[in-house]
């Protein structure tokens, strides 16, 4: 018979290791969460109406913002595309909520416009000090059209296009509560705009 003071020493040793386990795969979470956000000094945030009742209501604000403590080169202008489209430097992800969980939500339209020039990299780029950042909007029923329903939405920002390294953003959270039909803004932007979308 093992006496009660090995028992107790060997349920102390148990619950260490279920303690250093839990607070590895916490240290873990914590340490990916933050190589996510701190990639290339450059952090990504979005946001959008809670409501969405017209097609104006689905402007959505990208901020690109310099975290790091240094003079950081970002992209000037955003252009959304596929997550393999090699000229993007924005991917919109939405999805629909049906019953209890979100699920991927199919677009209405897309439209790739064909790079401006002979080459790969060639959106504009501007230097942002420390805590600075470069703020856009781009018209999501650019490429969706919406059912009634319940949205969330976020994006993947690639701040070197070359590079398949992908900056992920917060989700945005918003109700529908009118079909919106697609809608394109080509006509708004300036003549030196890359940027399909923005304004």
């Amino acid at each position: 018979m093992i006496p009660p003071f090995f028992l107790n020493l060997s349920k102390m040793r148990i619950r260490h290791h279920i303690f250093c386990f839990f607070l590895f795969i916490c240290i873990a979470n914590i340490l990916v969460a933050q190589s996510k956000k701190n990639s290339n000094g450059i952090a990504i945030k979005i946001t959008l109406s809670r409501i969405i009742r017209t097609n104006n209501d689905l402007k959505v604000k990208i901020i690109v913002k310099n975290i790091s403590d240094n003079l950081v080169t970002t992209y000037k202008d955003l252009v959304a595309g596929d997550l393999e489209n090699q000229f993007a430097n924005l991917n919109l992800i939405v999805e629909k909520k049906k019953a209890d969980r979100f699920i991927e939500y199919s677009r209405g339209a897309f439209f790739d416009s064909a790079p401006v020039q002979d080459t790969i990299d060639n959106i504009r780029k501007v230097n942002i000090a420390p805590n600075d950042s470069v703020r856009n909007y781009y018209h999501v029923d650019n490429e969706y059209q919406f059912e009634i329903g319940d949205y969330r939405m976020k994006c993947f920002y690639r701040n070197n296009i070359l590079s398949k390294e992908r900056i992920e953003s917060n989700w945005v959270y918003f109700k529908v509560v009118r079909k919106i039909y697609v809608k394109h803004y080509f006509n708004e932007l300036p003549p030196t705009d890359s940027a399909r979308g923005m304004q």
